[in-house]
């Protein structure tokens, strides 16, 4: 199934460009004033590419294998934020090094969840015991 990426003209709302995609776009973040970010679920990873709109041209900045795209943020002079199954990452646009990594695992998150939420049934319980 083809999908396309269009660009309008926001005044006038007339279609001003147009490039086909074969892959699920799953977010599209403004890079800058011409040029945006989207980020792309494929069969076996996520796509992260640039759209530049004075040329109309898109490329591949990065492809990361094995994972699902949910969301994503890009915050000025920092980098691109998502998150994916793997938990939240980070990739920096503007070196393209590290190519990405995770910031906060999913895994690492659930066992600190479990870990505070056991620490304060345990503080709970040795309160109650002390006030008795």
């Amino acid at each position: 199934m083809v999908r396309y990426l269009i660009v309008y003209f926001l005044e006038s709302g007339i279609e001003m460009q147009r490039i086909s995609l074969i892959n699920n776009i799953i977010d599209i973040v403004k890079y800058n004033s011409h040029q945006c970010l989207f980020l792309e679920q494929a069969q076996s990873g996520i796509e992260i590419k640039m759209y530049d709109r004075n040329s109309n041209l898109s490329w591949t900045l990065n492809i990361i294998n094995n994972d699902s795209i949910h969301d994503a943020e890009y915050v000025l002079n920092r980098g691109l934020y998502f998150v994916s199954d793997v938990g939240l990452r980070f990739y920096n646009v503007e070196n393209n090094f590290p190519r990405y990594h995770t910031i906060f695992a999913l895994l690492a998150l659930n066992q600190f969840l479990k870990s505070l939420f056991l620490g304060i049934i345990s503080l709970r319980i040795h309160l109650h015991k002390n006030e008795n």
